[in-house]
């Protein structure tokens, strides 16, 4: 897998030159591989990879010189030769000896439509990981999922390669890392720094890009996206994870490496609140529990794009299942015109818990430092196992810049939460420090900057 910085040649380099070359030496009266090569082009959506495939369609249509070197393989005039595939649709076929049903390159999406029945002997993967598909953390899932199925198209004995630049820290790319793809990155610096010295591009040419691109520079020109040591939340601060007991019992701890959740938790649950159903934002709804060490345990969570009415439901029967102490959700335009359906039904359905709201005014980093204080000091604990757990981390790892920080609202609600319940209620500073029996005496002189004891 080449991973390489932005406008330095990868996809020219090898999508398109050495897919020719691999073609040209693999076919025709002495080629040197014994094989004849199939390519699929794979990429993110079907017309990106088209446009790969049409540069080289042009490429053997034009160029006079390689048609004069390598007649054995080249059509003079592929358009009018009779019977051979020659589109963007169907693929382009060269003079061959075999007759395998796939085309000599053919051009697929990941996402948009993967062929069936074919069986390439080499699969060229350039652009599979796009800005639209990290946009979420379902689209990532659905990205790696597409991939994982491509894996079907490719012959036994066949090779691949992956050709892109990074976009985001948990993309389909550190997918493939993580499982084995050994990976050649080429850094827009050669000393991989933001401002270290260029690689290719000219110095005037980087410095623009820099302050040009700010939150993407990172990935796109150094393959780092959202680097470990800019992160507002790091993977390391969520190593510790635990599992319920009746886990434990049927053998998912069996190394003993997980916690095991306490029963003595003080449970408190939060709410961010979204409007449109299946567009914009997300509601979430997240129960957590307290220890008395003071450690945060997440131990639910519902996520939805929804209408309100279902998203009510939704709040109460986690509330119902929870018994929590007490309910943070935004004081916001939502909740004044939902708080009198939310009441009702909370009668209805008997579920009686405290709600207490949170101004939505300031900056949403801001809003989160005490969840981030919480999670740098290994306090905030989370499931070893739970059908939400991988897009919760995603969504933190991408903050602040993700496409969604509903959860992360959740968790902000959370820690600003146990804050106010944590201040004195004056919200003065206490001081507890013992005086000595001459403060009553000397109580005038506080403050006055002098001491008694020193005159």
């Amino acid at each position: 897998m080449d991973l390489w910085a932005r406008e330095h040649y990868k996809s020219t380099i090898i999508t398109f030159a050495l897919t020719i070359q691999d073609i040209l030496a693999s076919h025709g009266e002495d080629p040197i591989v014994d094989e004849e090569v199939t390519v699929g082009l794979f990429s993110h959506t079907r017309p990106i990879a088209k446009q790969f495939l049409r540069q080289i369609k042009t490429e053997f249509e034009r160029n006079e010189t390689l048609k004069t070197w390598f007649p054995d393989i080249l059509w003079a005039n592929p358009q009018k030769e009779k019977g051979t595939k020659w589109s963007e649709d169907e693929g382009i076929v060269v003079k061959r000896q075999t007759n395998p049903k796939e085309s000599t390159i053919e051009a697929w999406g990941l996402v948009d439509g993967q062929p069936t029945s074919k069986h390439f002997k080499l699969a060229v993967y350039d652009d599979v990981v796009t800005r639209e598909s990290v946009t979420t953390p379902d689209m990532i899932k659905k990205t790696t999922a597409a991939w994982e199925l491509s894996r079907n198209l490719t012959a036994i004995g066949g090779a691949s390669r992956y050709i892109g630049t990074r976009y985001h820290y948990f993309d389909t790319y550190a997918t493939m890392m993580e499982r084995g793809i050994r990976a050649r990155i080429h850094r827009a610096t050669v000393d991989g720094t933001e401002f270290g010295v260029p690689v290719f591009l000219p110095s005037e040419v980087l410095a623009q890009k820099r302050i040009e691109m700010q939150e993407t520079f990172s990935a796109q020109m150094l393959m780092e996206p959202k680097s470990k040591k800019d992160a507002y939340f790091k993977p390391e601060w969520f190593l510790e994870r635990y599992v319920t007991p009746e886990q434990a019992a049927s053998g998912m701890n069996s190394e003993g490496k997980y916690r095991i959740l306490p029963s003595n938790l003080h449970k408190y649950g939060a709410s961010d609140y979204a409007t449109k159903q299946g567009r914009g934002d997300y509601t979430v709804h997240g129960v957590v529990g307290n220890d008395i060490q003071d450690d945060i345990y997440v131990l639910d969570l519902w996520r939805e794009q929804a209408e309100s009415n279902v998203w009510v439901e939704e709040f109460i029967t986690l509330a119902l299942k929870h018994k929590p102490m007490k309910w943070a959700e935004p004081k916001d335009q939502i909740n004044n015109s939902l708080g009198p359906f939310i009441d009702r039904r909370m009668r209805e359905r008997k579920c009686y818990v405290l709600r207490e709201q949170f101004s939505e005014a300031g900056d949403k980093t801001q809003k989160a430092r005490a969840i981030q204080a919480r999670a740098a000091m290994g306090k905030v604990i989370l499931p070893a196992y739970a059908p939400w757990l991988d897009e919760l981390v995603a969504e933190l790892m991408a903050f602040p810049i993700g496409a969604n920080d509903d959860q992360v609202d959740f968790l902000s609600l959370i820690g600003r939460m146990l804050d106010a319940m944590l201040a004195p209620a004056d919200g003065k500073k206490k001081d507890d420090r013992k005086k000595d029996g001459w403060a009553k005496a000397f109580a005038d002189r506080e403050g006055s900057g002098s001491n008694w004891k020193t005159g």
